[in-house]
């Protein structure tokens, strides 16, 4: 139900953002997702989204979605943030603001994915034995590791995809994008 719910959002927005289109041409996708966001399984994460792309395609449909100028100096915002983004190896003793960590798996939930279609999940580990046993499987984080107050485990779900030429690149740049983003 998820996965379809995301293949119909993605339709509904690849629509929207057609530079040609039919007076009625989302009708149908747009009652499906009405449909499919009743369900009480589908996160809470997924339905705003359904709901945010409704919205745009119902405004778009009574003329009242206007161009969006973005900001003059976004690219130079962007520019600067990747410039101070520096990998971490020295972890502070300090607790983590749990809630800066969620902040920070929202903007990342933000990030292109294939279809749109969003298909991992952060799980965020405290637990120091959980921590030990999962920094053992992973090489890489010898003499650091073990210093860092939480980790980020990032799943990917492959039924996200229904072919296999859809998520041929999938789990190798969900790993790209989000490690740059932490």
């Amino acid at each position: 139900m998820k996965d379809q719910l995301l293949v119909y959002v993605q339709k509904l927005e690849k629509a929207i953002n057609m530079p040609e289109r039919k007076n009625s041409f989302g009708r149908d996708v747009a009652t499906k997702i009405k449909q499919l966001s009743e369900d009480k399984n589908i996160s809470s994460y997924l339905r705003a989204s359904a709901s945010l792309s409704l919205d745009r395609y119902f405004l778009l449909e009574t003329n009242q979605i206007k161009k969006i100028e973005l900001f003059s100096n976004a690219f130079e915002v962007l520019k600067s943030i990747s410039e101070k983004r520096i990998s971490v190896r020295n972890f502070s003793s300090k607790q983590v603001d749990i809630q800066k960590v969620i902040q920070a798996i929202e903007v990342a939930q933000q990030l292109p994915s294939a279809c749109n279609r969003q298909p991992c999940e952060i799980i965020i580990i405290k637990n120091e034995q959980i921590k030990k046993e999962l920094l053992d499987i992973h090489c890489g984080n010898t003499g650091f590791g073990h210093l860092a107050p939480l980790l980020a485990v990032i799943t990917f779900d492959k039924n996200a995809f229904f072919q296999a030429n859809e998520s041929d690149s999938g789990p190798f740049m969900l790993e790209s994008s989000v490690q740059d983003l932490f």
